[in-house]
């Protein structure tokens, strides 16, 4: 195994765990159903925290590991396996898991890694269109824009605009998951 081959295994082990969280954390609020108080923007982030996840671990193949790039890559990767697990209640043994409350007590550290995973996202992509200027380069970056206004915007403590934030970025996501998968 090669060190190229070695960082990839590394960085997916850590995308894995991320992954890990959220399903799991899907299937134990599954099975305790009865219990749990729903919350569409709760549920809504889990699944765009997923699809972020996916998203963001389909182009490693492709990327030059090397150096500083393989550094932001780590770091991206811890702070989206974090995103994943804050996103992720913990459902008790006993008693009611109100996700709405849950969203209200916790949504502050996910959406905010939620949004350092843009910055990290765009830091780098800039190192790797290095010639393309500033402003077209934002231009370009609007996806990832619309995602972390939408994550901040998300802060306000409105259950309706936390669902229609959370609602917008779960789209956006999937759309760049589909567009990356070549389904669109």
């Amino acid at each position: 195994m090669n060190s190229r081959e070695l960082a990839v295994t590394l960085l997916s082990f850590i995308w894995v765990l991320g992954l890990t969280h959220i399903l799991q954390c899907l299937r134990d609020l599954w099975i305790a159903r009865e219990r749990v108080k729903w919350s569409a923007s709760q549920l809504m982030w889990m699944v765009t925290v997923l699809a972020l996840t996916i998203l963001s671990w389909l182009p490693l193949a492709d990327i030059k590991l090397e150096g500083w790039v393989f550094a932001t890559m780590l770091a991206y990767a811890v702070v989206i396996y974090f995103t994943a697990a804050f996103v992720s209640p913990r459902v008790p043994d006993e008693g009611e898991l109100d996700l709405a409350a849950y969203e209200s007590r916790e949504g502050l550290a996910y959406k905010l890694l939620l949004v350092l995973t843009v910055v990290l996202a765009m830091v780098m992509n800039r190192s790797m269109h290095a010639e393309t200027a500033v402003a077209p380069f934002l231009v370009g970056e609007w996806p990832r824009l619309l995602v972390a206004s939408l994550a901040l915007l998300s802060l306000w403590p409105n259950r309706w605009v936390r669902t229609v934030c959370a609602t917008l970025a779960l789209a956006r996501i999937l759309i760049g998951l589909a567009a990356n998968l070549n389904l669109l």
